[in-house]
């Protein structure tokens, strides 16, 4: 059973990580520079981050119009650090009971020495509801971001966690003390990593895109079945583009998708409650991306292809994840491995009704 590892396992797994800390760190520095190692420490691993977050949670989750700052005391190795916590986010900040947050952490001298050494701010996707349910989207979005780190570096970084959250007026409900959570990537991170740098533009140009990346996020995007993304900024934006962030690398503009709890790979209940939303979010998506060269979209299908046990082992390696979680995923993508034996019939499919 691919489930949560027990106790003894998670304490030997932090022992070593302990020991090994410094040691990686050192050789990261030797690779790549002091200032690449230590934000790639909460990437280098991929087991279940133990953590817990202590606070006012329970007045900070309540907070989704001011989306003030509170301080909280983030635990992990047996260190207490001093972060501050926000909500964010949209959609999700109005359907959650239980919102994405962003993490920033206060003084840099308090993380030396973590897995969270180098880190300024980041990005928690949480589990929205207190539920069991809200723990498999958490992983299942995961394993999404797992998969597209098999096809490409040029995609975001995510880490799982299992959090203990602690109200400090014990408000929180059962149901939230302890959850699935998974931190992702920095943008200024992804884009250092990549050699380029981000671009904040409210709008973009096919003709500035690397073309057969454009392909790549296009038929990911088809795999996992999302559909709440744009190549051009959604309605009360200002920016380029609807769940994109932009990098330019080696002067070519890359797209790189986030925020996948809306794709049928993860299936979560709030989209399925919510249909009428979803598609009209699907008609607008279709009216906002490029077209892409459709010899690009049949390579990047083969390379979809060519990557299925890479990507099959990625989401049968998803911490936490049940045989039964993990099945439904693989069956899931598997239907593009079906789809692909109509290479033209598909490369039509992920390319239609565009601008």
């Amino acid at each position: 059973m691919h489930t949560a590892r027990s106790a003894v396992e998670r304490n030997t797994s932090r022992h070593w990580r302990g020991r090994c800390a410094g040691l990686l760190a050192t050789l990261l520095t030797l690779v790549a520079g002091p200032a690449v190692q230590a934000e790639q420490l909460l990437f280098a691993e991929a087991d279940l981050l133990d953590i817990r977050l202590s606070g006012p949670i329970s007045d900070l989750v309540k907070d989704a119009k001011d989306r003030r700052r509170y301080p909280l005391t983030l635990e992990v190795g047996g260190r207490s650090i001093a972060v501050e916590g926000r909500i964010r986010g949209k959609s999700r900040a109005e359907v959650c009971t239980f919102p994405p947050l962003r993490i920033y952490f206060v003084e840099q001298a308090d993380i030396e020495g973590t897995v969270f050494e180098g880190q300024e701010s980041l990005k928690l996707v949480t589990h929205c509801y207190n539920t069991a349910g809200g723990d498999k989207n958490v992983r299942k979005e995961y394993a999404a971001y797992r998969i597209f780190n098999e096809l490409t570096e040029s995609s975001y970084q995510a880490r799982l966690a299992r959090i203990q959250y602690t109200d400090d007026e014990g408000n929180l409900p059962a149901g939230a003390r302890e959850r699935f959570g998974a931190f992702i990537e920095r943008r200024t991170q992804l884009a250092q990593r990549l050699g380029g740098e981000k671009i904040d533009s409210a709008r973009i140009s096919k003709s500035e895109l690397d073309g057969s990346h454009t392909a790549l996020v296009y038929a990911f995007q088809h795999l996992i079945g999302n559909t709440d993304w744009a190549t051009s900024h959604a309605p009360g934006d200002n920016e380029c583009c609807h769940n994109l962030d932009v990098v330019r690398v080696d002067g070519k503009l890359r797209l790189v998708p986030f925020d996948y709890d809306l794709s049928g790979i993860v299936d979560a209940a709030y989209a399925r409650d919510r249909p009428g939303a979803v598609l009209v979010r699907e008609e607008r998506r279709r009216s906002r991306v490029f077209c892409a060269d459709r010899d690009e979209i049949a390579a990047a299908i083969d390379r979809i292809v060519e990557r299925r046990d890479a990507i099959d082992r990625a989401i049968a390696e998803t911490p936490g994840a049940s045989d039964k979680e993990i099945a439904r995923m693989q069956r899931y993508v598997a239907r593009f491995y079906r789809a692909a034996r109509k290479k033209d019939s598909l490369v039509k499919r992920i390319d239609q009704r565009c601008v």
